[in-house]
């Protein structure tokens, strides 16, 4: 069965997906130079070319080229010293560049990738001219939850958190730039097919989306509903390959909760996740064997990598040797029961459940 998307990367991350869906609902992002080089005030030595060993002369990074286009620009008073400047360039990083995720953007540096996107349309970026990070995923996404109206219904839940202003983007703002959108709209095949396969767990999504809204701050609300969405995705080149593989049974991960390493669970969701993972090698082989030949790219690689990511997989470390099984984190907890009940339904606080089972005779 031809696949639906052929996956750039493997290695997505959670921020990745974000931005790859921000980026498609709004159709581009900012390049946001200005603000990169201010972010970025360590000096990067060039590795190549005539200037090999040091700092590029015409470097647009060091503090007195930067120190005059703001003056020039009318971003810093009269009263501004350039130390001042660099102190202020210090604190931005702090937030900007969180874990080292933006990088010196622009010439004469060529990095291998920039991205500080937060939920935030005004700091919606990615790097030009660089493949995007998300292996095509954020196109796939929004493509499929618009073919529906449960979806539409997430759509509109993801364009309320860009809409509104992070205390982040209003700390970036005096270094924005007046800039159009760059555009960055992919053609996607017809999704319709996708959505009908994946209608329960787009359901799911709104319901997560549901509950979110006016529940948590805004930024809680991103966070769990790219966890949300991860799982999406992550079921999707399941149930798709299990289709195409004509697998007998839907595919189930059963997860260990025993924190115990030697109990037969753990055994069987560390064989759960193997499974899975045989059964998407066994897809990428069935593609390629096809005519004409299709290559899916790695799935298996990407349900290990993103599964960790998500809060789903464990051990999370991608050097541990230890059998990966599946061990959801609190917040993934929280996703897939917020996800499980609509937004009208009555949730019963776990104090009365514990107490009622209490009174049962059962234990929590």
């Amino acid at each position: 069965m031809q696949p639906p998307f052929k996956l750039k990367r493997p290695k997505v991350k959670p921020v990745h997906l974000a931005t790859g869906v921000f980026v498609a609902r709004q159709g581009g992002f900012f390049q946001l130079k200005r603000l990169n080089r201010v972010a970025m005030h360590q000096l990067k030595v060039m590795t190549t070319g005539q200037h090999k060993g040091r700092v590029h002369p015409d470097d647009p990074y060091t503090s007195e080229k930067l120190f005059q286009e703001l003056r020039d620009a009318g971003v810093l008073s009269d009263r501004v010293s350039r130390e001042q400047m660099e102190i202020v360039r210090r604190a931005v990083h702090q937030f900007i560049a969180n874990d080292q995720a933006a990088f010196h953007g622009y010439w004469p540096h060529r990095p291998f990738g920039n991205d500080y996107t937060t939920s935030d349309t005004r700091l919606v970026t990615m790097d030009a001219g660089h493949a995007p990070t998300d292996g095509g995923l954020g196109v796939l996404l929004v493509s499929a939850l618009s073919a529906t109206p449960e979806g539409n219904k997430v759509l509109i839940g993801i364009d309320s958190i860009l809409a509104a202003n992070s205390a982040l983007g209003d700390l970036a703002s005096p270094f924005f730039e007046e800039e159009e959108l760059t555009l960055r709209t992919v053609p996607f095949p017809d999704a319709q097919e996708l959505a009908t396969l994946m209608a329960p767990q787009t359901a799911a999504l709104s319901n997560l989306t549901a509950r979110l809204a006016d529940n948590f701050t805004l930024e809680t609300q991103a966070r769990l509903l790219v966890l949300g969405l991860c799982l999406w995705v992550l079921t999707c080149i399941l149930r798709w390959s299990e289709r195409a593989c004509a697998t007998p049974f839907p595919r189930l991960l059963l997860a260990d909760f025993s924190q115990r390493p030697r109990r037969p669970v753990r055994r069987a969701s560390w064989i759960s996740v193997v499974q899975a993972r045989r059964q998407l090698t066994d897809y990428k082989v069935l593609c390629e064997r096809a005519d004409p030949p299709e290559s899916p790219g790695n799935w298996a690689d990407l349900f290990d990598f993103l599964g960790k990511r998500a809060g789903l997989i464990q051990p999370r470390s991608d050097t541990s040797r230890a059998r990966k099984y599946i061990e959801p984190m609190p917040d993934t907890i929280r996703v897939l029961l917020m996800s499980c009940f609509r937004s009208e339904e009555h949730l019963l606080p776990f104090g009365e459940l514990r107490v009622g089972c209490g009174k049962l005779g059962l234990w929590l």
